[in-house]
């Protein structure tokens, strides 16, 4: 495994307070984190010198690290490296495993990390009804409804961040909302979304709703960004027209 983590010191404080050390995340509205012993050994391993195999035996070989198995210190390395604290030398990162579409690279995120992510990006395109501070809770208030936010993906192409699009589940598994979409000035995104739908309902199939049939994917938008929707291969079309107004635009995919 030559994997060579290394703390990121621009995201986090650290301070020793009654002889334990703490983690303040910066992205994360200064989320804490307390490092027991173990944990803080490893943490002062990520010094980019020491691989994933070193970190590894250079632990188990200390006292209290005795009893841990090596799934253990991994398990603390992918919680380190989930709140975003850990870079990697040469961006390899064993967390971070890619699906190839159309040479882009997506990646499943998790919903915590998400605002870790999003500030690579310049643009954005929201469902109408959904807010900046929705997936705090992880879920959306639509027409006294609650949807839950399932999935997150961030795509790259040759290492530069393409987009981070973001799904909710409406219920049925049949349908799923566009919730937002982060994104670049880069026209690949927009010349393959509908691949990267077909991806998405693949794993969506197969990790939250097992479905074989057609699904619909659909945003709510305002007028202002319906070309972008079409861009992407989002239509208003047949009976689904009587959502849409002047102002809104019920905007629909659906992939087979």
């Amino acid at each position: 495994m030559n994997y060579y983590p290394i703390i990121n010191k621009n995201v986090i404080k650290v301070k020793s307070i009654d002889d334990k050390t703490i983690i303040f995340l910066k992205e994360l509205n200064e989320k804490k984190i307390i490092l027991n012993n173990a944990a803080k050994a490893i943490f002062d391993s990520c010094d980019g010198s020491n691989s994933l195999c070193e970190i590894i035996k250079i632990n188990a070989g200390d006292c209290e690290l005795k009893k841990q198995q090596n799934k253990d210190i991994m398990e603390i390395l992918k919680k380190f490296n989930d709140y975003g604290i850990l870079l990697w030398r040469h961006n390899e990162n064993p967390f971070f495993k890619a699906q190839c579409i159309d040479n882009m690279k997506i990646y499943n995120v998790r919903l915590d990390t998400m605002y870790l992510i999003k500030s690579k990006f310049k643009y954005s395109l929201f469902n109408i009804d959904g807010t900046e501070n929705d997936v705090y809770d992880k879920k959306v208030l639509t027409n006294g409804i609650y949807s839950k936010l399932i999935k997150i993906y961030y795509i790259e192409h040759n290492m530069k961040p393409l987009s981070l699009i973001i799904f909710v589940a409406s219920g049925t598994g049949v349908t799923w909302q566009l919730n937002r979409m982060y994104y670049n000035d880069n026209s690949i995104i927009f010349e393959n979304f509908i691949n990267v739908l077909k991806y998405v309902k693949n794993d969506l199939s197969s990790t939250v709703y097992k479905k074989d049939t057609s699904i619909g994917f659909y945003i709510n938008t305002k007028s202002g960004d319906k070309k972008i929707c079409e861009e992407l291969g989002f239509k208003e079309k047949g009976l689904l027209k009587y959502e849409s107004s002047s102002n809104l635009h019920s905007m629909w995919a659906v992939i087979n």
